[in-house]
This record gives structure tokens, sequence and C-alpha cells, in this order.
């Protein structure tokens, strides 16, 4: 799929691993399949999805997110450890984080494998997704989380694809057995 130059990294993984430490981190703990082309494909034509979701318990946040093409087939998973000091954590910081790495790791498939498309991307903290991906809301530099959320709005405006946003009802496993839950739960 991917069109070899002479200076061309030998995998999508040696790639990541040259990323400077500000992206970096978004792939620490990463479980990689083929190289990620399942999802590159997918993406291609248009069937990847995308989900995260942020944790916050005693002053410390973390996320978790996954990328699927048209079935658990090639999916890559990963989690993060949101970045800032115990005064900044929150569960809507843990969120953003989960967002942020999302799609840094989805922009950098699309860099490696020079491809455009779409994804559909899901996650539960609806006033993260709200402020997030938000065409008509400027951000200040006095809100909570500035600097991540700052991040991804660079990503989303440069991001070589199209990015279809959903919410996730949140903890419905709470309510439901596991095996009944849809694709997105």
């Amino acid at each position: 799929m991917r069109e070899e130059t002479s200076n061309a990294i030998s995998s999508f993984y040696v790639y990541v691993l040259a990323l400077p430490d500000e992206e970096r981190w978004c792939f620490e703990f990463m479980d990689l399949e083929d190289e990620g082309q399942t999802i590159a494909k997918a993406i291609k034509n248009g069937s990847a999805i995308a989900v995260s979701d942020g944790s916050f318990k005693d002053s410390y946040g973390t996320a978790a997110w996954i990328l699927e093409g048209e079935d658990a087939n090639g999916r890559i998973k990963g989690r993060v450890i949101a970045p800032g000091g115990s005064d900044v954590h929150s569960a809507y910081r843990s969120e953003l984080t989960g967002i942020y790495a999302t799609m840094i790791v989805v922009n950098r498939i699309c860099k490696y494998y020079r491809i455009d498309g779409s994804i559909e991307f899901g996650c539960d903290g609806l006033s993260a997704i709200n402020r997030a991906f938000s065409y008509v809301s400027l951000i200040s530099v006095e809100e909570p989380s500035y600097d991540i959320l700052a991040a991804i709005r660079h990503l989303w405006a440069y991001s070589p694809i199209q990015w279809k946003i959903r919410h996730v009802e949140g903890h419905q496993d709470d309510h439901c057995a596991f095996e009944s839950l849809d694709r997105w739960s």
C-alpha cells in the first residue's frame, strides 16, 4: 500500500520510535497488529472507527483508546497517562488526553501510509468532545486543560482525514450484560 522511497522508514513501529517526545508518549503503551495496515485501509475506505475513554482517580488521570476497521481484526489499542501535575488532573483532562492520543496515532498512520479518508470517533466525555470538535467556539488560555485542547484543535484543523464524532453513553455495562452491548459501547 505504501509507496517506498530510498529514504523510507522500514516499518510503522520504527517510524513511531523516531517521533519527537511530545508525540511518542502517545504510543508508549500500544498494541499494534500488522503494522497498522488494516487500520490504514479502513481509514482510506471510510470504515474505520475509534473510541477513547478517560479515567480519573486519586488526582491521577489516564486514558485508553482503540482503533478498528470493519471488525476487530488488525485493531490497535493503547493507553496513556494524562500529562501534567496532580493539580491540573480531572476527568475532563483525562477524556481530552484520550482524544489527543487517538488523533496523534490516526494522523501518524495517515502520514506514514500517505493516505486520506475518514474515521468515526466515539467518546463518552460529552463536554470534552463538544469542546474539542467545536467549529463555533474559541478557546481561551484561561480555561481548564487549554494545552491539550489547543493541541487537539490544531491536530483536527490539519488532519488529512475527515473526523465524524459520536457520543457514546458511558458505563452501559452497569445496566446490562456485556454481551448485549453494541460495538460502540
